[in-house]
Protein backbone atom coordinates (compact mmCIF):
# COMPACT_ATOMS: atom_id res chain seq x y z
CA UNK A 1 0.00 0.00 0.00
CA UNK A 2 1.38 3.83 -0.45
CA UNK A 3 1.76 5.89 2.60
CA UNK A 4 1.34 9.95 1.95
CA UNK A 5 4.13 12.04 2.66
CA UNK A 6 2.69 14.87 1.99
CA UNK A 7 2.58 16.37 5.68
CA UNK A 8 5.83 15.32 6.11
CA UNK A 9 7.02 17.16 2.71
CA UNK A 10 5.26 20.45 3.71
CA UNK A 11 6.36 20.47 7.56
CA UNK A 12 9.81 20.58 6.10
CA UNK A 13 8.74 23.27 3.34
CA UNK A 14 9.52 27.17 3.21
CA UNK A 15 5.82 27.36 2.07
CA UNK A 16 3.27 28.55 4.83
CA UNK A 17 0.19 26.01 4.55
CA UNK A 18 -2.07 28.88 4.36
CA UNK A 19 -0.35 29.52 1.06
CA UNK A 20 -0.94 26.27 -0.25
CA UNK A 21 -3.89 26.12 0.72
CA UNK A 22 -4.84 29.34 -0.88
CA UNK A 23 -2.74 28.43 -4.37
CA UNK A 24 -4.26 24.82 -4.57
CA UNK A 25 -7.63 26.42 -3.81
CA UNK A 26 -8.75 23.85 -0.77
CA UNK A 27 -9.47 24.42 2.70
CA UNK A 28 -7.73 23.85 6.00
CA UNK A 29 -9.26 20.74 6.62
CA UNK A 30 -8.75 19.33 2.94
CA UNK A 31 -4.99 19.79 3.64
CA UNK A 32 -4.86 18.87 7.00
CA UNK A 33 -6.48 15.33 5.90
CA UNK A 34 -4.42 14.82 3.03
CA UNK A 35 -1.47 15.34 4.90
CA UNK A 36 -2.10 12.55 7.65
CA UNK A 37 -3.58 9.96 4.48
CA UNK A 38 -7.61 10.03 5.28
CA UNK A 39 -7.84 11.81 1.76
CA UNK A 40 -5.81 12.77 -1.22
CA UNK A 41 -5.47 15.14 -3.80
CA UNK A 42 -6.58 14.36 -7.12
CA UNK A 43 -4.46 14.08 -10.45
CA UNK A 44 -4.36 17.65 -10.93
CA UNK A 45 -3.52 18.86 -7.42
CA UNK A 46 -0.96 16.44 -6.94
CA UNK A 47 0.95 17.74 -9.85
CA UNK A 48 0.21 21.27 -8.19
CA UNK A 49 1.58 20.74 -4.83
CA UNK A 50 4.88 19.04 -6.07
CA UNK A 51 5.36 21.75 -8.09
CA UNK A 52 4.56 24.68 -4.91
CA UNK A 53 6.98 21.82 -2.99
CA UNK A 54 9.65 21.97 -5.74
CA UNK A 55 9.33 18.10 -5.85
CA UNK A 56 8.57 15.23 -8.40
CA UNK A 57 4.99 13.86 -7.66
CA UNK A 58 6.53 10.43 -7.01
CA UNK A 59 7.65 11.83 -3.98
CA UNK A 60 4.49 13.06 -2.41
CA UNK A 61 3.82 9.01 -1.73
CA UNK A 62 6.40 6.12 -0.68
CA UNK A 63 4.98 2.08 -0.81
CA UNK A 64 4.79 0.84 2.36
CA UNK A 65 4.61 -3.34 2.46
CA UNK A 66 1.52 -4.33 3.66
CA UNK A 67 2.14 -7.42 6.91
CA UNK A 68 -0.54 -9.31 5.18
CA UNK A 69 0.97 -9.05 1.45
CA UNK A 70 3.83 -11.37 2.94
CA UNK A 71 2.27 -14.00 4.49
Amino acid sequence: MYQSKIGELIANSKLKREYIQEQLNVSRGTLSNWCIGKTHPNGPELFLLADLLEINVNQLYHWVEDKEERE
